[in-house]
């Protein structure tokens, strides 16, 4: 900031080199120069400076103490201390103003051609005023009770390709197999599997789920023999028709896949909802999280390979910043027996290692067989899987079953 040195005469000099104009010195001009130089003073004068927040708009009026031309500048010399709100982005502003216009007033005769802008500023600054107040973000909806369902269970993964979308079918068909009253909803909007997985018996699509007429609630499809209830976006919109929608309405499907189908009731509940989640920490769980009150838990699937566990961990980091527990890990494709040696490989490299890392039990270790792969194209629940592979599954529901019979009340089985 520069220093006023007692007097305009004095502080031009500190700053410009020399003396602001004497008495003698204007007597000396000519009286064309002195109208034209009265003439750019009340120019600047009148010039607006910038509003600033809620501040009314200001003119430099008396702030302006010299304006001189000397050689090919124009020396202008502005009082803070004259100005109502002063700040260093007024002054900013207005020293552009002016650079702007001094190619007018060139042609005007009233500047020299070719005149650079030479602006210093005495007195003191103030911060500039604060911008208008940003409305405040609009928290999200309190969380709506999901009346006719016990407890969730979300299936997810942080990144799609590894076999989640299999093992969350697998895991609601082994929990209905138990007794409980089992529901699947594929929260995969964009991208659906489930209508590839549960087709008819027939092999044909399932059709459009129907509408409860007293409720106005969608049916969810029950699949034979234990009765599974089914709601995937798959059976709405049809084949390769794509989905186009930003995330506002994405949500709203979303909070109509829980609230607006008849999952149960309160007084016949839904033991279990398994929910297969879609990849990625967005939109999805965190509307869950935050829209739907009913007791949560989370299972993370991943391959045994460094790549798939970066985003496995991220989805473990999601669920524990959401408040939501993870139950644990399920390795997929993390082992396969050569049908020639008998010898057992893992393509991927060892299975458990996520887990051991984030301390989280090993829920289930699957392996890759042709089994899993064809139920994913003729149906799941019309393939038999291979041993090993039915023996993780049921590993895998006994071990959350504890969580899910703790909520449920119901005894196992």
């Amino acid at each position: 900031m520069p220093i006023d040195l007692g007097g305009d005469g004095v502080y031009v000099q500190a700053m410009f080199g020399r003396k602001s104009p004497t008495k003698s010195d204007s007597e000396a001009t000519p009286a064309t120069e002195a109208s034209a130089a009265e003439d750019l003073r009340n120019r600047i004068r009148a010039i607006e400076l910038p509003a600033l927040g809620e501040q009314t708009t200001q003119v430099v009026g008396d702030s302006l103490q010299v304006c001189r031309v000397v050689g090919e500048k124009l020396m202008v010399l502005i009082s803070l201390d004259e100005m109502e709100n002063p700040s260093d982005a007024v002054v900013h502003g207005l020293r552009n103003r002016l650079a702007k216009m001094l190619p007018a007033w060139a042609q005007e005769g009233l500047v020299p051609a070719g005149v650079t802008l030479e602006l210093a500023t005495t007195g003191s600054s103030k911060p500039a005023p604060p911008s208008a107040p940003q409305a405040p973000a609009r928290p999200p909806p309190p969380a709506e009770k999901l009346v006719g369902v016990k407890t969730v269970v979300l299936v997810a993964s942080g990144k799609g390709g590894v076999g989640k979308s299999t093992i969350a079918a697998h895991l609601a068909i082994r929990l209905a197999k138990q007794g409980l009253t089992t529901g699947l909803l594929d929260c995969d909007i964009y991208g659906p599997s489930m209508p590839i997985q549960f087709p008819a018996p027939d092999g044909q699509p399932l059709p459009k789920p129907l509408v409860d007429e007293a409720s106005g609630k969608l049916i969810p499809h029950l699949m034979p023999p234990y009765n599974l209830r089914l709601v995937s976006m798959g059976f709405l919109v049809r084949g390769a028709t794509s989905v186009v929608w930003r995330g506002p309405m994405l949500m709203k499907a979303l909070r109509q896949f829980f609230f607006d189908v008849t999952w149960g009731t309160a007084a016949d509940p839904l033991d279990v909802l398994v929910c297969d989640m879609p990849p990625g920490t967005g939109d999805v769980p965190l509307t869950i999280a935050q829209a739907v009150d009913v007791p949560k838990h989370a299972i993370v699937v991943t391959t045994p390979q460094p790549i798939a566990h970066i985003d496995a961990k991220k989805a473990v980091d999601m669920f524990q910043k959401m408040d939501i527990p993870v139950l644990g890990i399920v390795d997929n494709m993390a082992s396969y027996v050569c049908g020639e040696c008998d010898t057992i490989h893992h393509p991927f490299g060892k299975p458990g290692v996520l887990a051991a890392e984030l301390e989280l039990p090993q829920l289930a270790i699957l392996p890759l067989c042709d089994t899993l792969g064809t139920g994913n194209s003729d149906g799941i629940p019309y393939t038999p899987v291979d041993a090993i592979a039915e023996q993780q599954f049921a590993q895998l529901a006994d071990a959350i079953m504890p969580k899910i019979l703790a909520m449920s009340g119901k005894q196992a089985q």
